[in-house]
């Protein structure tokens, strides 16, 4: 299973599709509250060179995974990423919005 670093230190799992995790790791996993982002649909015009990016540095995702993550969302797979907080989470919505795909914070189970 690949391993990404990001720059705050706790542990979470980023969650793409269905099954399939990443972990990242740290001492002090029991403080962390992850919020995660569910990217549904994409309309025209979606510019997916920028939602790798936007990926990449607010979700942290390496970017072979970050693609992933777009080439699933065009297949019309419901993709789920792991954000730091909900104020990341709500202006990862407002990104993806403007470069044409459809998202929402998910509500915590």
């Amino acid at each position: 299973m690949p391993s990404s670093r990001l720059a705050f230190a706790h542990e979470a799992f980023l969650t793409f599709g269905n099954s399939r995790c990443v972990r990242l790791q740290n001492e002090s996993a029991n403080r962390l509250h992850v919020t995660t982002v569910e990217i549904t649909a994409w309309s025209r015009g979606f510019q997916s060179p920028q939602c790798v990016q936007l990926l990449r540095s607010l979700a942290g995702l390496a970017h072979a995974e970050a693609t992933r993550v777009v080439e699933n969302i065009l297949k019309g797979k419901a993709q789920q990423v792991a954000v730091r907080s909900a104020a990341d989470a709500r202006m990862m919505v407002a990104a993806l919005a403007k470069l044409g795909a459809t998202a929402h914070v998910k509500a915590p189970d």
